[in-house]
């Protein structure tokens, strides 16, 4: 794990992209199942066992293809290889966010009045900086090169999260399954993870829907 970089942004948040840089010789999707194996692996880690709640780990999980394969000029010149290496690009969101509004509002002692509009779920936040030092401990498939977490807003994961399920999509290589098609791992209060269609028609996002249409 010494050679394979590891960044983070330092943010806390319940929306977390990760993206995955692999070698030269690789081809994106043939590892996407191998590599999410391993990023599944990481977020059983027990300095996240706080996010689960009534026996419940709220995890939604979807990947997808950034750039296949290294991307070359026409002369065979290698590009910015920062830029263009076969790269995986995961979206992670703890809990719903903004759906069920009505239950996720601070209330007083008799349940009565509303305190505090949308707290902050303290069990939905996870700290990029501890993910990235997660991704350390555990040791990484050996296609893996480097790998950078980011603590993002809801606005920036509504636009990934489209982007990675989207059957058309506007800049990834990978072409997703489609809305509420694309395959989303959710951890099962058994502790494992099983794949379910995705369901970010839940998380609230306003007109979210529309853009399937």
């Amino acid at each position: 794990m010494d050679d394979v970089l590891i960044r983070s942004n330092g943010r806390t948040s319940n929306n977390l992209q990760v993206l995955v840089r692999l070698g030269p010789s690789t081809r994106a999707s043939d590892l996407l199942v191998f590599v999410t194996q391993w990023i599944l692996l990481c977020l059983e880690d027990a300095r996240f066992d706080y996010t689960r709640v009534m026996d419940q780990y709220n995890w939604h999980v979807v990947a997808n293809v950034v750039t296949e394969t290294v991307n070359v000029g026409a002369a065979g010149d290698l590009k910015d290889v920062n830029d263009f290496f076969p790269t995986l690009v995961f979206a992670i969101r703890v809990g719903g966010g903004r759906e069920s509004p009505f239950f996720r509002h601070a209330r007083d002692t008799e349940n009565l009045v509303v305190t505090k509009e949308h707290p902050v779920m303290q069990h939905e936040q996870v700290s990029g900086d501890v993910l990235a030092t997660v991704l350390r401990d555990v040791p990484s498939p050996p296609c893996v090169q480097a790998v950078g977490v980011s603590g993002v807003s809801d606005e920036f994961m509504e636009d990934l999260w489209a982007e990675i399920i989207s059957e058309e999509p506007q800049t990834f290589e990978g072409a997703g399954k489609g809305f509420m098609k694309h395959p989303m791992w959710i951890r099962l209060p058994c502790k494992s993870w099983v794949a379910v269609r995705e369901s970010s028609h839940n998380f609230g996002w306003k007109g979210y829907s529309s853009r399937f249409e």
